[in-house]
């Protein structure tokens, strides 16, 4: 079984709605999602984004202005429904690319997900970490 990879959001985004991951236009963002097709199929990729949770890397969205420290993002309990809603919930083979706030909340609805960015390290790093990782899960092929 192919693992659920959820990644988390970007600050910059496309100017009209598309598919959630051809919203997210940084590079850290592509790197992780580089990563996620490179380790699992498209059908458990997820995105966990500031304004609409845990969604589809498929789901159309509209483009959007919001972290995950405003008070308007999305909360725990939003992310755990939607889990539950999306058939994810109480998986335990999930892995994580994303920052200690983002996985703050991913941890909730998934407390056995491990992420696979190195926390406290810089974004050179990370992004190292990640290009590293894609090409071993490229050589082994999902």
């Amino acid at each position: 079984m192919n693992p659920l990879v959820i990644i988390s959001c970007g600050a910059k985004k496309q100017s009209t709605a598309c598919q959630a991951m051809d919203m997210y236009v940084g590079s850290y963002f592509k790197a992780a999602l580089r990563f996620a097709m490179a380790t699992t199929d498209i059908s458990n990729i997820r995105i966990l984004s500031a304004k609409y949770g845990l969604i589809k890397a498929t789901d159309i969205i509209e483009p959007y202005e919001m972290r995950i420290s405003d008070w308007r993002a999305a909360k725990p309990s939003k992310v755990i429904q939607q889990a539950k809603d999306l058939g994810d919930y109480g998986r335990t083979d999930v892995l994580v690319v994303a920052g200690k706030d983002y996985n703050f909340i991913i941890r909730s609805a998934f407390p056995l997900s491990k992420n696979v960015v190195a926390h406290g390290k810089g974004l050179g790093y990370q992004m190292q970490i990640l290009k590293s990782l894609t090409d071993a899960a490229k050589s082994k092929g999902v």
